[in-house]
């Protein structure tokens, strides 16, 4: 009897060694690659809580969990099981392997690689690159996404010329986070009145007090309307900065705007039966919602919406950003894209009788 139960024993132990241990040792950082370019960043921690980190800018919150030897990520109410074998994390039902490991290079590396004024990355040579961009392109073509630039580019500016955007309407106030913290918070609505396509590549926004002393800065765009603008067309711009107190204050703002065609554009998606519900009591029950339509004969990935909410006076009072992360809608295909208005600017607005009345909405989704 002692023997069996010892074997028994020992079998168990030996099974148990096999399996990957998840938990805490899940959690961290965790890479998804392709062909040496980095595409995300997902930081699993050990309280549950998740961020992705999209082209090294946009960063998304949700929830990570464990079952058995896989791996479930909640990101925007999207949701991604991948298998866990102690060292990678793979994805079902598509080519999606996450691993501790970073690429060489990053995504946005690869897409400035046809702008002329493009300057080979630190460390590296113009053949590794060249090879790098290959090889990726390659694995991009099995997945059903090709990075080649189209055959037909859109009228580019002469080498004299350079980019401005007109701003359609602009807004700034300063607005009480949860735990008394305050951030001053700018939209704006813009348009391409160029003859040429232009690239939004950045902006910035520095906070000055009475003084004329800086108290706070926005060094980066948060995530909002389309950066790749066509003539004529129509963006959104959303920029944020702590401050220390509720003071009075101004601004100075600032649009990096390439006259280029750099390596990618946006093509509108169309939307309709959008709506939005304001003047809730509870975070989440203020929120804004689109139904965006695959009218194109194939797949469409990565889809981006942006929500902005208005006054009767079409002054913009709030400016919210979701993404199709991850997932492609197929032809013919329509979905109903929603995300949350920011809570904060929900309370400045009820405290200043402020009555949301419009909400305008758009999506796009990048070819190459």
């Amino acid at each position: 009897m002692k023997k069996k139960l010892t074997a028994m024993l020992l079998a168990l132990c030996m099974l148990l060694a096999t399996l990957p241990a998840l938990g805490e040792d899940a959690s961290g950082t965790w890479y998804y690659v392709v062909a040496d370019v980095n595409i995300g960043v997902f930081e699993l921690r050990e309280d549950g809580t998740a961020d992705a980190t999209v082209n090294g800018e946009t960063v998304l919150t949700g929830t990570w969990t464990t079952a058995g030897t896989f791996v479930t990520i909640s990101i925007e109410g999207d949701t991604l099981t991948l298998a866990y074998d102690g060292s990678t994390l793979t994805a079902e039902g598509f080519p999606m392997t996450l691993s501790r490991e970073a690429g060489k290079v990053d995504f946005d590396t690869i897409l400035l690689m046809n702008d002329p004024r493009f300057v080979t990355p630190e460390g590296m040579t113009a053949a590794e690159m060249e090879g790098i961009a290959k090889a990726f392109n390659e694995e991009m073509k099995k997945l059903g996404l090709s990075m080649e630039p189209p055959a037909e580019r859109p009228e580019t500016a002469a080498e004299s010329e350079t980019a401005e955007l007109e701003v359609l309407n602009e807004n700034f106030f300063v607005v009480k986070g949860y735990h008394d913290d305050y951030r001053a918070v700018y939209f704006a609505k813009v348009r391409n009145n160029n003859r040429f396509p232009v690239y939004i590549s950045n902006g910035s926004m520095q906070v000055l007090n009475t003084e004329g002393v800086q108290v706070g800065e926005a060094k980066y765009l948060l995530p909002s309307g389309s950066a790749y603008l066509d003539a004529g067309e129509v963006s959104f711009i959303h920029l944020t900065a702590d401050i220390p107190e509720d003071a009075e204050v101004t601004y100075t703002r600032q649009f990096e705007v390439q006259p280029k065609y750099i390596y990618a554009r946006d093509i509108a998606i169309p939307t309709s039966d959008d709506g939005f519900t304001t003047g809730q009591t509870w975070p989440g029950e203020n929120a804004m919602w689109v139904t965006v339509t695959n009218t194109t004969k194939d797949p469409v990935p990565d889809i981006h919406v942006v929500f902005a909410l208005e006054d009767d006076n079409g002054t913009i009072w709030d400016i919210e950003y979701t993404t199709l992360y991850n997932g492609s809608l197929c032809s013919g295909s329509s979905i109903i894209m929603k995300t949350q208005a920011d809570n904060d600017v929900m309370e400045y607005c009820k405290e200043h009788g402020i009555k949301l009345t419009a909400m305008e909405a758009s999506a796009w989704a990048s070819v190459r």
